[in-house]
């Protein structure tokens, strides 16, 4: 095995083109939709990316449970964790985490 020793230039170029075209667009939706519900419940850009863990908690307790396809019937579980995963990274991104 062998390790190359990059700056961190390259480093940060790897990251920025990690994520294929699909994955952005699920981020996207998902960071969308939840902040379209956020904002029917009363929360505001800001209030969103500013919540605690604990407001978080709190909004998608009723989140999951609520959102439906355009048929009104539920939405089938890999939607919804594609939609968990777009949520996951709009809150660590606030926080200035990258997970590669």
């Amino acid at each position: 095995m062998s390790f190359v020793n990059l700056t961190e230039t390259e480093i940060n170029k790897m990251i920025e083109g990690k994520d294929a075209e699909s994955t952005k667009k699920v981020l996207k939706r998902g960071k969308a939709v939840f902040l379209e519900y956020a904002l029917s419940k009363g929360a505001n850009g800001e209030t969103v990316s500013k919540m605690t863990a604990e407001e978080l908690n709190e909004i998608l307790f009723s989140f999951y449970p609520s959102i439906r396809r355009k048929d009104k019937n539920y939405m089938k579980l890999n939607t919804l964790k594609s939609l968990r995963y777009g949520i996951v990274d709009m809150k660590l991104s606030k926080l200035d985490i990258r997970l590669v």
